[in-house]
């Protein structure tokens, strides 16, 4: 392979079940626990922290790797999805600085082909060799051994009983908001879903969990238990009032950022925080509280036992670390202001919209986006009170999607919908709708993959 672009493709050319959704016979954890036995179980002397759910995964990891950093730590760092690259889903810090990590994609991954082409070679079926997603969390553990990690943050991909991240042996798990989603996978009800999620939980482990609804809780609770772990809920920790999140910035230049508040129970004593991020959405709130709970409860946290004043301060420096891009991104591209926000589930649209009133953003301009199986409907209704203009198109190339539909549904709500299937025709024409001064921001949500296209539009 002559680099790690060809490397990724080669992955790509198994079974990818996040582009082929639905086929669930493919799931089986035992495949994983198989492939990394053959590599040596890379990986399993380094602490790591395991990240569930199903809406804030990535920003907690940000934020908890953000956090190891600012301890001296070098930290691994795998997610999911991309946006762009590949290459973001696997990356290594070392203090402010992200390590190239070309050559040790390619180091390790010759590893990995090699044994795909032995399977194949001796006549192995589809369910024998790697899916896309093992092979890429294979090679972040490889990679993260490799490049001598002090700690570990993962994410999983979907689910989390059978997800091919659960074959590490973390120091802590952390389960974010669940919600209903990929209901041809999980199923339906959200307490199934729970379980299915809570499934990471390890013997001996510590759980901790961002607020649920009742009967989720519950569901977390049972499942950890069963598993010998215990759950720490996020109400122990930390202590946040429902207030407004987003608000205008009036300085800096900037359009809005949202205001985190909360007291963080320290074993030393309590500890207010009180930070600024450089975004709109009520859900980094919960997000940036987790994260620092989950840090300072952890065994990473070097001053576990003693006086942390300096806690809330520390936050602060840490939320500007971290890379935001997409979730809840604030832009000022061709004199308008721009939201980008990866949101693809009907709680997720919901708390965006919720966090555009309470900054007083009654009207926007949209530009929606979102792939097959997901709960369109739902979204739209969230959106069409505050659209005067509607500009459907494509969720990216990564999953497929249905523009044509997605703007049916909006006809059907009663809001007339322009359909532009090219994301760069649909920039064209919102950006003609209403005049650049009239202050109205343009919002584009429903996709990562969509948010992404535009984002790289918007640069190029």
């Amino acid at each position: 392979m002559k680099d790690a672009d060809a490397l990724f493709a080669f992955f790509e050319a198994q079974t990818n079940l996040e582009r082929n959704p639905g086929k669930t016979r493919f799931y089986r954890i035992e495949r994983m626990q198989v492939l990394i036995g053959e590599l040596g179980h890379p990986m399993s002397a380094i602490p790591t922290i395991h990240i569930a759910g199903s809406k804030g995964k990535g920003s907690t990891a940000a934020f908890i790797a953000a956090f190891l950093r600012a301890n001296g730590s070098r930290v691994g760092v795998y997610t999911s999805p991309h946006m762009l690259d590949y290459r973001e889903r696997i990356r290594v810090y070392d203090g402010d600085a992200q390590m190239d990590l070309e050559e040790s994609y390619l180091r390790c991954g010759s590893r990995l082909r090699r044994i795909v082409e032995q399977r194949v070679a001796a006549g192995a079926g589809d369910e024998e060799v790697p899916t896309t997603f093992e092979l890429l969390t294979a090679l972040a553990f490889l990679v993260f051994e490799d490049q001598r990690c002090d700690a570990v943050v993962l994410e999983t991909g979907l689910g989390g009983r059978l997800d091919a991240t659960n074959v590490c042996t973390p120091i802590l798990t952390v389960i974010t908001s669940i919600e209903r989603e990929h209901t041809d996978y999980l199923g339906e009800s959200l307490t199934g879903i729970a379980r299915e999620k809570a499934g990471i939980a390890k013997r001996g482990v510590p759980m901790l969990v961002a607020p649920q609804k009742p009967d989720v809780q519950e569901a977390i609770v049972e499942t950890a238990g069963n598993r010998g772990a215990w759950v720490v809920p996020f109400a122990s920790l930390v202590v946040m009032e429902d207030e407004p999140a987003a608000e205008r910035a009036s300085e800096d230049g900037a359009f809005l950022r949202t205001r985190v508040r909360f007291d963080l129970r320290h074993p030393a004593g309590t500890v207010p925080v009180d930070v600024t991020l450089p975004v709109v959405g009520r859900l980094q709130r919960v997000n940036l509280a987790l994260a620092t709970a989950a840090f300072y409860h952890s065994a990473m946290a070097p001053y576990r036992n003693e006086a942390t004043a300096d806690a809330g301060q520390t936050t602060g420096r840490v939320a500007q670390m971290v890379d935001l891009s997409g979730r809840g991104e604030i832009r000022s591209f061709a004199g308008r202001w721009w939201v980008l926000d990866g949101a693809h589930t009907p709680v997720s649209v919901g708390q965006l919209v919720r966090s555009l009133r309470e900054a007083g953003i009654d009207t926007i301009d949209l530009i929606f986006g979102a792939v097959r199986g997901k709960d369109i409907a739902a979204m739209v209704a969230h959106l069409v009170p505050i659209s005067r203009s509607v500009t459907v198109t494509r969720a990216g190339t990564f999953k497929p999607g249905d523009p044509a539909s997605v703007a049916a549904s909006f006809e059907r709500a009663g809001v007339p919908a322009t359909l532009e299937p090219d994301p760069a025709a649909a920039i064209a024409a919102v950006k003609s709708v209403g005049s650049a001064g009239s202050g109205l921001p343009i919002v584009v949500t429903g996709s990562f993959y969509l948010v992404a296209e535009v984002s790289a539009l918007m640069v190029g």
